[in-house]
């Protein structure tokens, strides 16, 4: 049964945040396994690890993509969308043996071809089957929109003509609507224990509207992630009772300071703000997001990790300068991430993966 919709409502005006507690970075690197080192990927490329598989795209086609055994590098499944010019193939997602596959409209022919499609393949079997959405919507246009975790399935639809999403929860073959927004956009699905966590902002061309956070628990209840007084809300994700969020509160979309809540009252400033917008995920029992800085006189891009309960902000991997580092991903404790060499000719780019069981299991 439908959840009700949940308007959107706007946030009161902006007064000065929280003092806050502002944690220490310190180097704590780790040397990332290779999956794939090469010609330069596709901008529109999201190379994926899991424990057991591995996703990567040709550099010079984007309507299809290889799955290899991780410990083997065999090569288990080979997927392609036509390759008409008006779609492509925007996301692979896996969990255990399957592969759920998103055929991704092309931004320029939303008008005329505007639905996604999503398969999920069995990677033992090769069967491939289409999962159709809930009656009277269609999968979000978004290719991004869908997220597991241990085995939960989640993923945004919209409404044919107005385009208002509703996050539903996929059982097997079967999409149950969780809940809907109404007047609003969606964009950047995250997923963590227990919830799902996803950017929202109405639809009215108002330069002037906050966009929010909104954490959902897998049974419908909804409440933002964030302090509304920043206004700029934009990462947000829940661990062990924590709230960990970003905002674009210096005013560069493309940028974020990131914070932290406690259940007991406590406000933390995890990062400067040098942060990539939307790059952090739940992964394992930490987060993890991408941030920029300066190296030897040089930019440079770094893989920042916090738990709750950790006294610094760890930073995992750093990009040699002149390398231009990708936001991570995360597939069932899987973190990975390219990083593109621009001092070559043409760029090369590396796929790396990093596993997060081991690193939690060292804090």
């Amino acid at each position: 049964m439908a959840r009700p919709a949940h308007p959107f409502v706007d946030p009161p005006a902006f007064v000065e945040p929280h003092q806050r507690t502002v944690l220490d970075d310190v180097e704590s690197f780790v040397t990332p396994g290779v999956v794939y080192e090469g010609a330069a990927a596709q901008d529109y490329d999201m190379p994926v690890v899991s424990p057991t598989y591995y996703a990567l795209w040709p550099p010079d086609d984007i309507h299809s993509a290889n799955i290899y055994a991780l410990d083997s590098h065999d090569l288990v499944a080979t997927i392609s969308v036509p390759s008409d010019g008006y779609r492509y193939l925007g996301k692979i997602l896996l969990s255990g043996t399957d592969a759920y596959v998103v055929d991704s409209p092309d931004w320029d022919h939303l008008d005329t071809d505007p639905d996604s499609r999503i398969s999920r393949l069995d990677l033992l079997t090769g069967a491939s089957t289409e999962l159709e959405p809930p009656a009277g919507q269609q999968w979000s246009f978004l290719p991004n929109m869908i997220a597991e975790l241990d085995g939960m399935v989640v993923a945004l639809t919209q409404t044919p003509n107005t385009h208002e999403p509703c996050l539903v929860r996929i059982d097997g073959m079967t999409p149950s609507p969780i809940q809907c927004w109404e007047g609003a956009t969606s964009d950047r699905l995250s997923i963590m224990p227990g919830y799902v966590s996803q950017l929202v902002w109405p639809q009215e061309d108002n330069p002037d509207a906050c966009t929010q956070r909104h954490l959902t628990s897998f049974d419908g209840h909804t409440r933002e992630i964030g302090d509304r007084r920043h206004c700029r809300g934009y990462d947000g994700i829940t661990l062990n009772g924590w709230d960990i969020w970003s905002s674009n509160d210096q005013g560069v979309i493309s940028e974020s300071t990131v914070y932290a809540d406690g259940p007991d009252g406590e406000h933390l400033q995890l990062s400067r703000k040098s942060n990539k917008s939307g790059s952090m995920v739940a992964c394992g029992k930490a987060a993890y997001w991408k941030a920029s800085f300066a190296h030897q006189g040089e930019p440079a891009d770094a893989i920042m990790r916090w738990a709750p309960g950790m006294e610094n902000v760890e930073m995992v991997f750093q990009s040699d300068p002149g390398h231009v580092l990708r936001p991570p991903t995360c597939d069932e404790g899987i973190i990975s991430f390219t990083t593109d060499d621009s001092t070559t000719s043409p760029i090369s780019t590396r796929v790396l993966h990093l596993d997060t069981r081991e690193l939690d299991a060292a804090t």
